[in-house]
């Protein structure tokens, strides 16, 4: 019995190692996507890098971003409708991976030890779902030329810098 404690632990231990290393994955590709935007706008408006790092140009790049990332572009709505959809993959992966372990336990506890290394499923099905978000990313990438989200993002950043834009003192 002891084995499948041991078992059902390590699983869930390795589920949210698995857990922070994509986030900590997504959350480094997200800033490089971020850099990216406004290195594409600098060359775009031919603006210095430096300046449109420190906030010198957000006049210039809000307008790029507003054109660029317009949500009536098709391609700007594929990505904002992916994000939800990723989102909802997402927690079905949860949900599988929380069902093979609570199946696996229930088996172990109530029947056979031996079923508790059946848990370990979760492991390999959160590994799978993970393979199968980035490669549905990519393809989306190649067709949009967009991530998930993308669009939105940017259009978000859009409206923080139009309203940082407001805020400065050469506008009052």
């Amino acid at each position: 019995m002891l084995t499948a404690v041991f078992h059902i632990v390590g699983v869930m231990v390795a589920l949210i190692v698995v857990l922070l290393a994509s986030g900590l994955i997504d959350s480094h590709f997200s800033q490089k996507r971020f850099e990216r935007t406004l290195e594409t706008a600098s060359v775009k408006l031919d603006l210095p890098r430096r300046g449109v790092f420190t906030g010198e140009y957000d006049a210039q790049i809000a307008r790029y971003l507003a054109d660029r990332y317009d949500a009536d572009r098709i391609s700007n709505r594929i990505s904002d409708i992916g994000r939800p959809a990723f989102l909802v993959l997402e927690w079905f992966s949860y949900a599988v991976q929380l069902s093979i372990v609570v199946i696996a336990g229930w088996c172990a506890f109530t029947k056979d030890p031996a079923y508790a290394a059946a848990a370990w499923f979760a492991l390999v099905a959160a590994i799978v779902f993970w393979v199968v978000n980035v490669l549905a990313s990519a393809l989306m990438y190649l067709a949009t030329g967009r991530v998930p989200g993308e669009a939105r993002d940017a259009r978000a950043l859009f409206i923080k810098l139009r309203n940082e834009e407001g805020r400065s003192p050469a506008n009052h």
